[in-house]
């Protein structure tokens, strides 16, 4: 069987919204930014699988029973609420946080980063596409979608991908950049209600200092090693204020339940301050850094 890449907008989001027909479609990443459809667009973002395999799966407003919680826990604060989210993938629950604290808060300045927001596409028909590590994903070969991870029902898709890879096997100096947020935040972003920041958990980056920082779905230990945990939380520690709160945790794909903790910066280390759910893994993966026992 072929799955065939869509290069027209209004193609791809009635191809993608068909249940059955959808199995053997694609859209080309290069107009995602053109499609109407939030799960048209959420489509395209799942089968970005970098290749360290980071994904960038996301469903919008999935951390609402969480950012209900965040303004709680911000109760009573004046001045300005310094936020950074990272590894915001699509960027659309950044935005809805952001809106959610608007709210509440007169002065909002929240910053977003993801390392993986910008994938690179060679040229011409045939079309490799690479991550920020200028390393090949996937790509598009006369219109047909070529990708390793690929069920095996597509033989062809991974063929391609093989074949692909020993033709281009690195970046070329020339390449069509994709910016992979979703429309409304680019929007914000034009209109400067919202940054962006370069920023990676495991280099760190004197960003300044943050009252809140969000780190769903990277910092845990499906992604990392103790050792390299151990580095971003300390990374993002030296971006935050004394007492700033650091959410942490994973989704659940399957439920979309969310486990969860929020951490309180005191001195070098953190103390929780509530679980949701099981909490985050990263709260028994590093007892040095982490204070078990919940206080307020």
């Amino acid at each position: 069987m072929l799955k065939i890449a869509v290069s027209n907008p209004r193609l791809a989001d009635f191809l993608l919204g068909l249940p059955v027909v959808q199995r053997f479609f694609v859209a080309d990443l290069r107009i995602l930014a053109q499609l109407r459809s939030r799960h048209a667009r959420e489509a395209v973002l799942e089968r970005l699988v970098m290749a360290n395999g980071v994904v960038k799966t996301t469903r919008f407003d999935r951390f609402a029973d969480l950012d209900q919680r965040t303004l709680a826990l911000f109760t009573g604060w004046t001045g300005p609420l310094r936020v950074h989210d990272v590894a915001v993938s699509s960027g659309t629950t950044a935005l809805r946080l952001y809106l959610r604290l608007r709210e509440k808060f007169e002065s909002v300045d929240l910053s977003i980063s993801d390392k993986f927001a910008r994938f690179h596409l060679s040229p011409g028909w045939i079309n490799a596409v690479y991550d920020c590590e200028g390393k090949l994903i996937h790509g598009y070969v006369f219109g047909v979608y070529a990708d390793p991870r690929i069920s095996w029902v597509f033989p062809l898709s991974r063929i391609l991908f093989h074949w692909l890879r020993r033709r281009r096997p690195t970046q070329p100096a020339v390449t069509d950049a994709v910016l992979v947020y979703d429309t409304s935040v680019l929007q914000a972003l034009d209109a400067g209600k919202i940054k962006e920041v370069s920023y990676d958990i495991l280099r760190g980056a004197p960003l300044g200092s943050f009252d809140l920082v969000r780190a769903m779905n990277i910092l845990h230990t499906g992604y990392f090693d103790r050792a390299r945990l151990r580095t971003a939380l300390d990374h993002i520690a030296a971006t935050m204020n004394e007492g700033g709160v650091l959410l942490v945790g994973r989704s659940d794909q399957r439920s979309g339940i969310n486990h969860a903790s929020f951490l309180r910066k005191q001195g070098p280390r953190f103390v929780v301050i509530e679980n949701v759910n099981n909490g985050s893994d990263l709260v028994t993966a590093l007892p040095d850094r982490i204070i078990s026992g919940v206080s307020r």
